[in-house]
């Protein structure tokens, strides 16, 4: 990937931040969910960056069906519903920084094997440090060993946990 290309798509993901930071904290997880939706859909879009946006979409999607598996359980207990809640809007926030953050290092690393480097150090993050502990890993990992994705990692992964792990590399 070229310099310029990285700097393309580090752009088009800040904006999408700043754009996620104004919305309401309930609305967070469905904030990233419509901004990435909306670049995946507009075909004037980089396909990787495309690609990239569709990770998100489906990270957020994966928590949210895990979360109403969970619910599903007790759907009467209020405080539960809105503890799995927060926390998926936390997870997913997380997970937009940590792809965020994983692209800008991308786009800094100077050689082949840095940019590998930088690759492993935040794929192993995401594997170490599960969320649902879900054992369908043909879904959690579909990500994981697809070399067409930027973003091979796990859909099953505590994202505050796995940021926290890489900004304290």
């Amino acid at each position: 990937m070229n310099n310029w290309y990285m700097k393309k798509l580090f752009f088009v993901i800040a904006i999408a931040l700043m754009m996620v930071g104004q919305a309401k904290a309930q609305e967070v997880a469905n904030e990233i969910k419509r901004i990435s939706k909306a670049v995946v859909d507009d075909p004037k879009q980089d396909v990787q960056v495309r690609r990239v946006a569709y990770f998100k979409v489906n990270a957020v999607d994966y928590m949210k069906m895990k979360i109403r598996d969970i619910v599903a359980g007790n759907p009467k207990d209020k405080e539960a519903i809105n503890k799995n809640i927060k926390m998926v809007n936390e997870q997913a926030y997380a997970m937009y920084e940590f792809v965020n953050l994983y692209i800008k290092q991308l786009a800094e690393a100077k050689t082949p094997e840095s940019k590998d480097l930088v690759g492993k150090e935040f794929r192993a993050a995401s594997l170490n440090n599960p969320l649902f502990n879900d054992t369908d890993l043909e879904v959690v990992q579909s990500y994981v060993n697809n070399d067409t994705y930027l973003t091979r990692f796990s859909l099953d992964t505590n994202w505050v946990k796995a940021l926290e792990e890489v900004k304290n590399n």
